[in-house]
């Protein structure tokens, strides 16, 4: 079937909903390949859209606005306000579109609102989808450019639901690991988009003796690998959620 409309239409509809961009699309090059993803045990299957004034939990499954430790609202606005105040209790995408599968198109829906009619995961070729146990497919990305600097105190008690005076060192640091194992991993083979630096097609991140990232360079600097490398995100955004679900 021609699915580029339904696919255009949900792509703008999660960049509106999630992307949190500072500012429009320069012109450095998005590309969709890479190596397979390095995994490790900085990973999780639900995260947080946090780097404004709202909260917002994020599931692999493409549930929204809800959180699962202890369960309840998932969607705050201030961030840091009673959890008793939560604007959203649940909510999620939903698409449709047309499908050909006769002499006449169907109309089919899905998506997730108060219940979720998709898992985590791609489908790698028709009718058949990854594994949803496997731990590299049941994981959201996460990641923010400055996550090696910025004060991620609030962010450890959001994730941990719990409050900022009970925040040890050690979850913090927990943040700041799962951010850069993103980084690391960011899944450019599944679609994720990233600046390809080097222009060579592949997802190649570095960092520097500091810990923190290189960047990829601006517009009009010319590649330096000292102090460049591929970026992953997408329009220069403050901080970006990546998932991949399938309704199979």
């Amino acid at each position: 079937m021609k699915n580029s409309p339904v696919v255009l239409s949900f792509f703008l509809l999660f960049l509106t909903t999630f992307g949190f961009t500072k500012e429009k699309e320069d012109q450095r090059t998005f590309v969709a390949k890479s190596n397979a993803a390095q995994l490790s045990q900085n990973t999780t299957n639900r995260t947080l859209v946090n780097v404004g004034q709202m909260a917002m939990w994020i599931h692999s499954n493409g549930l929204s606005a809800h959180k699962s430790s202890p369960v309840g609202s998932g969607l705050f606005f201030p961030r840091g306000s009673n959890p008793s105040t939560a604007a959203i209790f649940q909510d999620g995408l939903i698409w449709g579109g047309r499908v050909q599968e006769g002499i006449e198109p169907k109309i089919r829906v899905g998506g997730a609102q108060y219940a979720v009619g998709h898992v985590a995961g791609a489908i790698i070729s028709p009718g058949v989808a990854e594994d949803k146990t496997d731990p590299s497919v049941d994981r959201v990305w996460r990641i923010r450019r400055d996550f090696t600097t910025a004060d991620l105190t609030l962010d450890a008690a959001e994730f941990n639901s719990i409050q900022i005076s009970e925040i040890i060192p050690g979850q913090i640091q927990q943040i700041r690991d799962i951010y850069r194992q993103d980084w690391l991993d960011w899944p450019a083979q599944k679609g994720a988009p990233f600046y390809d630096a080097d222009g060579d097609g592949v997802y190649n991140p570095d960092f520097k003796n500091d810990g923190s990232p290189k960047l990829a360079p601006a517009d009009g600097v010319e590649f330096n690998p000292t102090i460049h490398a591929d970026e992953p995100g997408y329009a220069n955004a403050d901080q970006v959620v990546w998932l991949v679900t399938n309704d199979l």
